[in-house]
């Protein structure tokens, strides 16, 4: 009785879950046919294994466990999405810098031809020669 006691008291080991999905993912094929049974289980069962390798390869057994190596994670993966953050700032200010570059370059010609226009002005005003002269 007590050793019943301990069993049920204990933290259900996540291989114990994932054959109890198992189960559960077969009784909703109840009304599949023989062929989709088939297909259906051996699916899961290719899903189930690929789990239990990487928790195995990881050293995850208890649900505790999982949520040990999760919350690691997740402290991680926030650490990670905050320097994200200043560099994607940094790559925007970067492209907007690259836009005014390409604007620079396509407005060149322009500003060329408007400058020695004012300069031709400047030289018209200051000289007694007209514009036939030229």
């Amino acid at each position: 009785m007590l050793l019943e006691a301990l069993e049920q008291a204990r933290e259900p080991t996540l291989p114990e879950l994932l054959f109890q999905y198992l189960e559960l993912r077969g009784g909703e094929r109840a009304d599949w046919t023989s062929r989709g049974k088939l297909k259906g289980t051996v699916a899961d069962c290719n899903k189930v294994q690929t789990a239990m390798d990487f928790l195995r390869k990881k050293g995850i057994s208890t649900v505790g466990s999982l949520d040990t190596r999760l919350d690691e994670i997740s402290k991680t993966a926030v650490s990670a999405m905050g320097s994200m953050k200043k560099r994607e700032k940094r790559i925007k200010t970067i492209n907007i810098m690259l836009s005014y570059i390409d604007k620079y370059e396509a407005n060149k010609p322009v500003h060329a031809e408007y400058t020695a226009i004012r300069y031709l002005k400047a030289n018209l005003k200051g000289n007694s020669y007209s514009r036939k002269d030229l």
